[in-house]
């Protein structure tokens, strides 16, 4: 789903390396708990590029959809040396997150207990503590990030209460 994201990247002039998170798609190991754990994955794939011939170190980016968007934002914010984000439908994956939502009367509050209950449910299948919500760590960022958002219900409201200095 990214290859038209990887083109313009690479268009761009940056290195790309397309890349299922952990247990999802075609990927091997346990499922990094709604990509709470993605940091070391993106690490570990800019490692990787940083070794290859021909890869400028300082010209690798990171693209991601949904929760590829949270993983790619939260290694930028825990200074994994990437070059450029590219944030495609960043969802809420944390407690924190999901109040903005709710702050806002997007999220019934039905739903708000279910996602709550999945949040918990989540730590205590994979034994990972959720991470501190995306509103709370954006402000570390130091590289381009180009945030897209679509016309799912309240996705913008929630972009503009999550990044308000951008």
């Amino acid at each position: 789903d990214t290859v038209s994201h990887l083109r313009m990247l690479h268009a761009a002039g940056y290195a790309v390396l397309a890349l299922d998170a952990r247990g999802h798609g075609q990927s091997s190991g346990q499922t990094n708990a709604l990509g709470w754990q993605g940091v070391a994955d993106v690490r570990g794939a800019v490692r990787f590029l940083r070794r290859q011939a021909g890869v400028d170190p300082g010209r690798i980016a990171a693209v991601g959809l949904s929760m590829g968007a949270e993983e790619a934002l939260r290694a930028a914010a825990a200074g994994v040396p990437l070059a450029a984000v590219v944030a495609d439908g960043a969802g809420a994956s944390t407690s924190g997150d999901r109040d903005l939502a709710a702050e806002r009367g997007l999220l019934a509050p039905v739903s708000r207990s279910v996602g709550w209950l999945a949040i918990r449910e989540t730590e205590l299948v994979s034994g990972v503590r959720e991470p501190a919500p995306l509103r709370d760590v954006v402000s570390r960022i130091r590289i381009p990030v180009l945030l897209i958002a679509s016309h799912a219900p309240g996705e913008r409201t929630i972009d503009a209460r999550r990044y308000p200095s951008w």
